[in-house]
């Protein structure tokens, strides 16, 4: 399967997690004596590149696209219109822009009769038994906080239109192909030398866990009592 930024996270995230369990065990063998050096430069490697890791490879969170609700209103006649008559319906949006939905029919005993849609988004159903329009929305924030309003004619009261949410995509910068392929074989190498595997339903298991928990991390001692550091030589916490 090819690696991508979302699955290399997905490994991140659980190499960071299993990596506290990796570091109780060199603690249990920094006490007991059955440590060696190579077992100690190798954490300290493991520890430099997940830091390293941490800083590189970030959640790429997208948020789907919602309709915004559905909104009625109901119809009421004007003392300035004979009836019956064609009356325009529009959405008036929150910057104050008129588009049209379409056109509404009223009999001559005032009561609606049908109504002919031209919005190529905007949605419109009649209720003839309330005198109500129903209308429906496209996905997306475009017609938040708008309104209906009917020429010649009056409605009841003026819901605002509410809840359309817009595609997002978070603006983590995007990781080249190459370097997605490096980290994903850097994070195979994490997985061999900790002797752990990766799985979907691993990283599901542990991801909330990871986010509500922060990871606590432990200051290693050499057996002469020295702090063990990174590469770069900064105190190794993990």
């Amino acid at each position: 399967m090819t690696a991508t930024q979302l699955s290399i996270y997905k490994k991140y995230i659980q190499a960071r997690y299993s990596f506290r369990e990796y570091s109780f065990k060199i603690i249990s063998k920094l006490s007991s004596g059955r440590s060696n050096r190579k077992m100690e430069s190798t954490y300290n490697v493991l520890a430099s590149w997940l830091d390293l890791l941490g800083d590189t490879i970030k959640e790429p969170i997208n948020i789907t696209s919602r309709t915004p609700n559905p909104i009625s209103v109901v119809v009421s006649s004007s003392s300035m219109v004979t009836y019956p008559a064609t009356v325009n319906v529009f959405i008036t949006t929150l910057e104050g822009f008129r588009e049209l939905i379409g056109k509404l029919n009223i009999e001559e005993n005032q009561s609606l009769l049908n109504i002919d849609v031209f919005h190529p988004t905007i949605g419109a159903t009649l209720d003839v038994q309330n005198n109500s329009l129903s209308f429906t929305f496209p996905k997306g924030s475009k017609y938040n906080g708008g309104s209906v309003t009917i020429s010649n004619a009056s409605v009841s009261a003026h819901p605002r239109v509410s809840g359309g949410v817009d595609y997002y995509v978070s603006p983590t910068q995007p990781l080249s192909v190459n370097a997605i392929k490096h980290w994903d074989a850097l994070l195979d190498k994490v997985a061999v030398e900790m002797g752990i595997s990766y799985s979907n339903n691993k990283y599901l298991e542990v991801k909330a866990e990871f986010k509500k928990t922060p990871q606590e991390r432990e200051v290693l001692r050499l057996n002469d009592n020295k702090s063990l550091t990174t590469e770069d030589g900064r105190p190794l916490d993990v």
